[in-house]
């Protein structure tokens, strides 16, 4: 089934206005440009759309200007072209407004066609660029909330790190287990899908400030990762040393309580961790090892707190 997106819907429509008052209320030569100029102008995000228009009216301005200075010194032919690009691309990178670069040859083949430059032809294109500019931003002033996105991937994402932590704490108890583990794949893909998301919602904030989704994703991704080191680990635990029934109920422990206050979650591993230090030292090799990997699982499950902690 076809759908439109709001952004097509912004654009068809933006594009549309700016002909209506280019064409129909100014009577402006060109006209079509300034529809150009909206869709080339309409972007994902507030701050992304108030850059580009900018980048994009002042490329046509300095476009313009070198354009009069060169055509009148060396008049309207070819090579004057290549001359012109030659020293204009160099320019709008070195002020960074490279994008403006399509916009600005709009207007240059504009004075190209008319053969000369007068007042009138300055009026006409400046108001082209504001009639382009001005409609793509005002069509930009709303954008739709994401709200209730955001927070459904907050809630699939922490079900998700719940039964990570829940099937690790099986698993270095019981061994093999029927668990597919795609937890790991759809976590990596939501978490990915949800800073990008929130990022979105940051650059529609005018007021530069920092939004509380995108920290908490940073957070729960900063998580993530500490669960991958940890998968190694757990797969390498020997089953008959008795110290991993406690590392297995503390990832059941830390499963039913990942969003309570992160100082008593940790004020518990380090319970678990003093617990473990009084007991009877290996009496193998093979012991040693394995209760060195627990501690190194303590030691990630700290740093999996702690990371919540910093957010908190």
């Amino acid at each position: 089934m076809l759908t439109i997106g709001f952004r097509t819907l912004k654009t068809a429509l933006g594009t549309g206005i700016s002909l209506l008052v280019a064409q129909e209320l100014l009577s402006l030569q060109y006209f079509v440009s300034a529809g150009i100029l909206t869709i080339l102008c309409i972007q994902p995000t507030k701050r992304r759309s108030i850059t580009t228009a900018f980048s994009r009216a002042t490329a046509c301005v300095v476009g313009m200007l070198t354009g009069v200075i060169l055509f009148t010194l060396l008049g309207y032919h070819w090579f004057t072209i290549i001359l012109l690009f030659l020293l204009l691309i160099p320019i709008l990178v070195q002020l960074k407004i490279q994008e403006g670069l399509l916009t600005s040859t709009v207007i240059i083949f504009h004075l190209y066609l008319e053969k000369h430059f007068s007042l009138a032809f300055l009026w006409n294109e400046l108001q082209l660029i504001g009639v382009g500019v001005g409609v793509a931003l005002v069509m930009n002033l709303y954008m739709p909330s994401k709200e209730k996105k955001l927070l459904a991937y907050r809630q699939q994402i922490d079900r998700n790190i719940q039964r990570i932590l829940k099937e690790l704490g099986i698993f270095i108890q019981e061994g093999d287990t029927m668990w597919s583990g795609k937890e790991f794949m759809e976590t990596a893909e939501w978490l990915a899908e949800a800073k990008d998301l929130s990022l979105q919602t940051v650059e529609n904030d005018l007021l530069w400030k920092k939004d509380e989704h995108y920290l908490y994703f940073h957070m729960r991704e900063r998580q993530f990762e500490r669960l991958e080191r940890m998968l190694p680990l757990v797969s390498s635990v020997d089953l008959q040393v008795k110290q991993v029934a406690f590392v297995s109920d503390l990832f059941s422990y830390l499963s039913q309580h990942l969003h309570d206050n992160p100082r008593a979650t940790y004020n518990h591993v380090q319970e678990v961790r003093k617990v473990l230090k009084e007991m009877d030292l290996p009496q193998t090799r093979e012991e040693f090892e394995s209760r060195a990997l627990l501690y190194t699982l303590l030691n990630e499950m700290e740093q999996f707190i702690l990371i919540h902690l910093e957010f908190a």
